[in-house]
């Protein structure tokens, strides 16, 4: 069973790190189970993420996301899926398998191109709350054939904007006591524009629409216990991996004045907040617990990417290592062995100007800006986690050497490069409807140019 969290980032779930009590439920699962501290998505958004999670390749090479540059949502062609009859799935991979596969999905966009959804038996796709999509998922449950291994993908929306989670979550974690609406910071508070990064009212804000995401990812939490306890009630729980991350984290603003001083603010959006716009670690470090057969109880510090999950999921339920995509299985870690680490790459940003970011095992961080007037980084993740010190004119050659490596692992991916899918303006409209893009839009300044897994493992 594989649930991804929306716009979820790692260190708002307290078995992360966060004071707050968010995620009891993930937290007993992880204890149980393996938690990956440093979890990487292959993209800052959705269509990219989800795409190089679904086929073990990089957006460079199955074309998912936003091929104009500047990235814009403008109409029809300006976003695409992949190409799912050149690329194989992991749905299609655990189908030939013998799986059943099934999808219960809140997110509508993943439903406009049938290469997210194609390979499922049965599929569910509405914008709506985790109780009705885990309440879909509970009265599915006894349809299930008790000898028929499953997969089934659970996707949730309700860290996503517009942020708007029941009142009683909304009001779980107290700040400053001021009372929080459905409507004001359900978005950005009007506090998402370069003038505004050091506004005296953002302080405030960003206190409060934390703890609103925070009260997100409790009432999330809350329905998956209810899941959790329907498995185990039927006699699944222990038999049925489970896997629980997300596609993407979200910027409070994090990186807002780095971003006015970094990037060409006129073609993005937003600034400081959301998705997709960036390549710093509050988008790209995702959770990541996997509990189950065959899993040892554990927590794992190499880093590892969600390129390379499918791969994972295909040799516990095979019990065969092998390659998917260009996926590497970290099946290993799961088993409580030590393996090594490799460079992390993430591509494809969905507003602004395109940004690369690679990420070495031992934390050293390049971020490549590819548009003229706009800055490379260079970070050490493991002595500056909050990437606050760029190291870019301090350590010249270290920069170059990264920047090479970076540029050659992009050229390598991008020569295997497939077909993309094709777009339509329904897309747009619906990426549109979940804030990525509309009249707001600033229009960019013109510039030159034998027994298996529920998902049991054989044994």
């Amino acid at each position: 069973m594989l649930v991804v969290l929306d716009t979820v980032r790692a260190d708002r779930l307290s078995c992360y790190g966060n004071e707050r009590e968010t995620t009891p439920a993930l937290d007993r699962l992880a204890l149980r189970g393996t938690r990956f501290v440093h979890a990487q998505s292959a993209a800052p958004w959705t269509i990219p993420s989800m795409a190089s999670l679904w086929t073990g390749v990089l957006p460079s090479t199955h074309g998912a996301g936003v091929p104009t540059e500047p990235k814009a949502f403008a109409g029809k062609g300006s976003y695409r899926g992949f190409d799912e009859r050149a690329l194989a799935t992991l749905p299609q991979q655990l189908a030939r398998q013998g799986y059943r596969n099934f999808a219960f999905v809140a997110n509508p966009v993943l439903e406009r191109m049938a290469c997210f959804l194609g390979s499922f038996e049965r599929s569910s796709v509405s914008f709506v709350k985790a109780e009705v999509a885990v309440g879909a998922v509970r009265a599915w449950l006894p349809e299930l054939e008790p000898s028929q291994p499953f997969f089934l993908y659970l996707h949730l929306m309700d860290a996503h904007q517009p942020l708007n989670p029941p009142r009683r979550y909304r009001d779980l974690f107290v700040t400053d006591g001021q009372p929080r609406d459905d409507k004001r910071y359900a978005a950005w508070g009007d506090l998402n524009q370069p003038e505004h990064m050091r506004s005296p009212l953002l302080p405030s804000f960003r206190a409060n629409k934390l703890a609103v995401y925070d009260g997100a990812l409790r009432y999330m939490d809350d329905q998956l216990e209810k899941l959790f306890q329907e498995l185990e009630q039927r006699g699944l729980l222990d038999q049925t991996l489970i896997v629980v991350t997300a596609d993407h984290g979200e910027e409070f603003w994090d990186h807002g004045v780095e971003q006015t001083e970094l990037y060409d603010c006129s073609v993005r959006a937003h600034t400081g907040v959301g998705h997709g716009q960036t390549q710093f670690q509050e988008l790209l470090a995702v959770p990541l617990v996997i509990a189950g057969p065959g899993v040892a109880a554990g927590v794992v510090e190499t880093r590892v990417s969600l390129l390379d999950l499918g791969a994972t999921l295909l040799e516990l339920a095979t019990g065969a290592r092998g390659a998917f995509g260009d996926g590497q299985s970290f099946g290993a870690l799961l088993c409580g062995e030590a393996a090594a680490g490799h460079a992390l790459l993430a591509e494809e940003v969905s507003l602004g100007y395109e940004l690369k970011a690679l990420v070495q095992p031992d934390g050293l961080k390049y971020i490549l800006a590819h548009h003229e007037g706009e800055q490379d980084c260079l970070f050490d993740l493991a002595q500056d986690p909050l990437e606050k010190h760029n190291l870019l004119a301090e350590r010249p050659d270290l920069a170059r050497r990264l920047r090479t490596e970076l540029t050659e692992l992009v050229a390598a991916a991008s020569a295997k490069q497939a077909a993309p899918g094709a777009p339509s303006d329904a897309d747009v409209s619906a990426l549109q409807g979940l804030g990525y893009a509309g009249e707001s839009t600033p229009k960019p300044r013109e510039r030159p140019t034998p027994k298996k897994l529920n998902l049991k493992p054989r044994r």
